[in-house]
């Protein structure tokens, strides 16, 4: 019987459809039973992640990196959370009241020990802070009038959570102030600042309109406050980093621009908070924004799980040079269409979308916008009209080259590189052939490690395993119980005494993961649960092998037909006769081999190969006919 969390739990996964929740994180696509997408947990360049939901099962598996897990691990993983975070977060979005039966966590002693949660509800709190004190007739007068001046909308106000720090000191910290471990969570989050002189701390923001930065999931992680009066600096002031806020990682407006984002497959990325929400507020809600950063390699894995083109749309020319450059080196190292789009007059988003006619300004913009490489060639030919000595123009276009061959050109393969070469080729005068050779002789030397062996090396002390062959046999009879789990209870003794109650410490499974498997299995069947993937992968939790091989073993076992249990009845009769067959060669030959043994030793060598020749008759050729030892 369950009890507290392992209720929550169950509840909440029979609660959550996995395909809903991956698909708000990347995008997915039908392919048969399965959905596919492209993997969030390691560079993925084409789609290598499945999500399985057939009957009972609810789980996802990439193919490449080996990821795989339910909900709580998706969560988990994506979101760096612990599992009591994930269940929270799950249930709250399955509308889930959950039992409350673990003691709350202690108090930290120091910033270090603080646990990321902690950090996160004083931004939850903190945000909700923010956003009364905007609605407080008298401390929100002024920022609603800024607010107002600038058209930002009621809708966009609550859809983002703008909010606004008191003009005090301590407008935050008198909140907070009555439970020093209160303070300390906050101090870490940059939310309060210690004093210089004398202890105590005072408000990181005063006197500032405050934008939550939320993560993926719409949690607020970090704020970034913008000046009320004129004459504060910085314009702009950001949380610091935590361990729950890195910049480079990630994107304002995420988790408002990812539906948008999947549906139209075209990320637009620019800079600064208003802007953001100015596009957002004129419909155009594929908009995320760089907090005071260029597009990093972090923020092009982001976007490559949801979008195939990315739009970096800046307010000036030196800015569109910039985001260029960056533009390349992320269309070079990563699988997405990246387009450069300056606007006119150096105007801001926020500023031409002001303007009468600003919409259909903005979209043809956008719909104008250059791929990154040929925009940057653009201004590189710009440049050379303006040369009038050869030297000048040859010195100009070597530089361009060399910086091509830093950015990591010559490492493109494929399509892509063909692509950037023919763009190439007709600036410089020269062949594709003949500038990928200079591009290979000016790319950085990387640094190698020893090559690595052909061969897998098995630890010196590892157990004896079995043969390949048996190895697969075994995995096909796991593979198809797993798949049609109803088979455990109807499966009656085989030679290979597979049944449940002979399941441990027999000799017939001799992977020392598939015994683990096995031990998993009569564990949950003792409960009387159902043997599932995600029950599995549970039970294997202090078993990382065995857990990461669950999924592959289910996809190994199902088949279109299972849903005929006949069929699936018959394969587990092959897959335990393949296995019979393993047992018995495996046995055969250790028979024969101690024969030998006992032949070359023997003082009668004729009355030792009659005895041997009668020991291999005697066994035949069944597995029941081989005594079983143990293992």
């Amino acid at each position: 019987m369950r009890h507290g969390q392992d209720d929550d739990k169950e509840r909440v996964r029979e609660a959550t459809d996995l395909v809903k929740l991956i698909g708000e994180h990347v995008a997915l696509q039908s392919r048969g039973r399965e959905w596919v997408g492209v993997c969030p947990f390691h560079d993925d360049h084409r789609p290598s992640m499945a999500v399985v939901t057939h009957k009972d099962q609810a789980f996802y598996k990439c193919h490449s990196c080996g990821a795989g897990g339910d909900a709580f691990t998706f969560v988990m993983e994506f979101h760096q959370m612990g599992f009591r975070e994930a269940l929270e977060y799950l249930a709250d979005r399955a509308g889930i009241t959950l039992t409350r039966d673990q003691a709350p966590p202690s108090s930290p002693d120091d910033p270090a020990s603080i646990p990321r949660e902690a950090l996160r509800k004083a931004n939850a709190y903190a945000a909700a802070f923010y956003v009364e004190q905007l609605h407080d007739e008298a401390a929100g007068a002024i920022a609603r009038e800024t607010l107002a001046e600038r058209d930002i909308t009621e809708d966009m106000i609550e859809r983002f959570q703008i909010g606004v720090a008191p003009d005090a000191w301590d407008g935050f910290l008198s909140r907070i102030a009555h439970k020093e471990s209160s303070v300390r969570v906050a101090a870490r989050a940059g939310l309060l600042r210690a004093r210089n002189t004398g202890d105590g701390h005072y408000d990181t923001f005063r006197n500032r309109l405050i934008f939550p930065i939320h993560d993926d999931s719409g949690r607020p992680i970090a704020f970034g406050a913008r000046r009320i009066k004129p004459d504060d600096e910085p314009k702009y002031l950001n949380s610091p980093e935590s361990p729950i806020f890195q910049k480079s990682r990630t994107l304002y407006g995420m988790h408002q621009a990812r539906r948008s984002m999947i549906d139209s497959r075209v990320a637009i990325v620019t800079e600064g908070y208003t802007d953001v929400i100015a596009c957002h507020q004129h419909g155009i809600t594929n908009v995320v924004g760089t907090l005071g950063t260029a597009l990093t390699d972090d923020h092009a894995r982001i976007l490559n799980r949801v979008v195939d083109t990315v739009v970096l749309l800046f307010d000036g020319d030196e800015a569109g040079q910039r985001a260029a450059d960056r533009g390349i080196e992320v269309f070079f190292q990563h699988p997405l269409n990246v387009r450069v789009c300056v606007l006119p007059d150096g105007a801001d988003p926020d500023e031409l979308l002001s303007r009468e006619n600003g919409r259909a300004q903005f979209d043809a913009a956008i719909e104008s916008a250059v791929d990154a490489l040929p925009y940057a060639i653009n201004r590189v030919r710009a440049q050379l009209d303006k040369e009038t000595s050869l030297a000048g123009r040859e010195k100009r276009l070597d530089a361009f080259l060399r910086d091509l061959a830093r950015l990591g050109l010559a490492r493109v393969d494929g399509v892509r590189k063909q692509y950037a070469l023919g763009t190439l080729s007709p600036l410089y005068g020269r062949s594709m052939e003949d500038l990928n050779h200079q591009l290979i002789r000016l790319a950085p030397t990387e640094r190698r490690g020893p090559t690595p062996s052909n061969e897998t090396a098995e630890p010196i002390d590892a157990p004896p395993m079995g043969s390949a062959a048996r190895r697969r046999a075994e995995a096909d009879v796991l593979g198809t119980l797993i798949a049609g789990p109803a088979l455990i209870d109807r499966m009656v003794p085989h030679d290979v005494n597979l049944t449940v109650g002979a399941w441990l410490g027999d000799i017939a499974i001799v992977d020392a993961i598939h015994r683990d498997l096995i031990t998993a299995m009569a564990s949950i069947r003792a409960t009387g649960d159902a043997v599932t993937v995600s029950r599995l992968m549970d039970e294997l939790v202090a078993t990382p092998a065995a857990r990461g091989m669950v999924p592959d073993l289910y996809l190994r076992g199902a088949r279109d037909d299972d849903e005929d249990e006949g069929m699936l009845a018959n394969r587990l009769d092959s897959a335990i006769r393949a296995l019979n067959d393993e047992i018995v060669r495996a046995q055969t030959e250790a028979a024969v081999s101690q024969g030998r043994e006992r032949l070359a030793s023997s003082p009668d060598a004729a009355l030792a190969a009659n005895e041997l020749i009668e020991h291999i008759r005697r066994r035949g050729g069944h597995a029941s006919a081989i005594g079983q030892g143990r293992s």
